[in-house]
């Protein structure tokens, strides 16, 4: 029993380090765009995603087997 228990802390504490690594990551990104780009530039960036993670909401949400 003791194994298995173990197995599933290992296994929320690796989902968490990679569910909160890649939202650090993301805003560092943002970050040096936002101090690179022009605010115009920036402004097409941070429209294409909102526009791409709407889209990968739905993906996630099951839409693409519902089109297929």
């Amino acid at each position: 029993m003791e194994g298995i228990k173990g197995q599933v802390i290992s296994g929320v504490f690796y989902t968490a380090i990679s569910k909160y690594s890649a939202i650090l990551i993301s805003l560092i990104i943002t970050g040096v765009l936002a101090r690179i780009l022009s605010p115009e530039d920036f402004g097409v960036v941070a429209i294409s995603t909102v526009i791409l993670s709407f889209f990968d909401l739905l993906c996630n949400m099951g839409f693409g087997h519902a089109i297929i």
